[in-house]
């Protein structure tokens, strides 16, 4: 993809991003693994006695790809030398993260696979601020597989340049069957398991990227990236004054789910039976409503759908507003 198409697809981000910056890849985990074995050559990293330090609740499978490269820990030690910052749910840490790592000499691999845009309210973006920054599109689109990755590091997108043009295409097709196979498994089945291992583990590879993934991404990812940032301000505006969430001092935020924290459970219990009779969709998940990996406090949350695929996000938003 030319220059000019990738600052018209980032146009609405508002990012910096250009051909000497960015690049798509197949997925995010596959851009994860490519980071770590360049930070390990180049920092004469002993993966089998360093380790990444990383937060609790992530997907097991990002656990896995991890692993893969480096011993990993959610605790922070003397052999800690990478710190994986991961914005859960697409909702920015709280924390100075570049601080921390400085004091302490580690690097930053910023995980941004649920997010595409944290503006605050001087405009200032509180994603996109480390040296390396994985993207996950299809976390927004229904463009699986397909990531990328964002860095300053010209050296390291030389290597990235290198790896994926000695690798194979047909690889990128193999992933990509086994995506749609597995899209049609019940999860509870052996089956999907297997394959799903099967296929975190073919994404540890370099792969090159797939041209209708990126067409597909670039043709409707700004439409959802609207929608997301609309819903998220119309779910802020009707509800700040009922259950106000430290998130809602972002102008603009384009994640992947609303968290809802409910410190009234009985409010909590008769929200979610609502949402059960009137079969609106929502999870009720492990979130850390301090946004602090190094100081967590993880509480039983609500999660909102305000994507396409819930044409009952602003009748739920109403019943919150009455049940609050």
């Amino acid at each position: 993809m030319d220059l000019k198409n990738i600052q018209k697809l980032f146009l609405e981000l508002k990012f910096d991003i250009n051909d000497k910056n960015f690049r798509f890849l197949l997925s995010g985990k596959l851009a994860s693994s490519l980071i770590l074995k360049y930070l390990i050559k180049k920092h004469n990293i002993n993966p089998k006695l360093n380790e990444i330090l990383v937060p609790k609740f992530m997907g097991f499978g990002v656990y896995a790809n991890i692993h893969q490269r480096i011993q990993v820990s959610a605790q922070f030690s003397e052999y800690t030398k990478i710190v994986w910052l991961y914005h859960q749910f697409g909702i920015p840490q709280s924390i100075d993260v570049k601080n921390f790592a400085d004091e302490n000499n580690l690097l930053i691999i910023e995980d941004c696979a649920h997010v595409l845009k944290a503006n605050l309210d001087d405009g200032k973006s509180d994603i996109l601020n480390s040296d390396y920054s994985i993207f996950s599109f299809s976390k927004f689109i229904d463009c699986a597989p397909l990531g990328g990755v964002q860095s300053t590091d010209k050296n390291f997108l030389s290597f990235l340049d290198d790896e994926i043009n000695q690798s194979s295409k047909i690889q990128s097709i193999l992933i990509n069957n086994l995506t749609k196979i597995t899209n049609f498994i019940n999860p509870n089945k052996l089956l999907y398991n297997k394959l799903t291992s099967l296929n975190h583990s073919l994404w540890n590879f370099p792969s090159k990227n797939l041209d209708n993934k990126i067409n597909y991404c670039k043709k409707n990812i700004e439409s959802e990236i609207d929608l997301r940032n609309k819903n998220f301000n119309f779910f802020k505006k009707e509800i700040k004054e009922k259950i106000y969430q430290s998130y809602f001092n972002y102008e603009n935020l384009v994640c992947q789910k609303l968290p809802l924290i409910v410190e009234n459970l009985n409010v909590q219990k008769n929200l979610i039976e609502k949402f059960e009779h009137y079969n609106f969709p929502y999870e009720l998940l492990t979130y850390d409503k301090n946004r602090n990996f190094l100081n967590p406090k993880f509480y039983k949350t609500i999660m909102i759908d305000h994507s396409k695929n819930n044409p009952s996000f602003y009748k739920q938003i109403e019943l919150i507003r009455k049940l609050a």
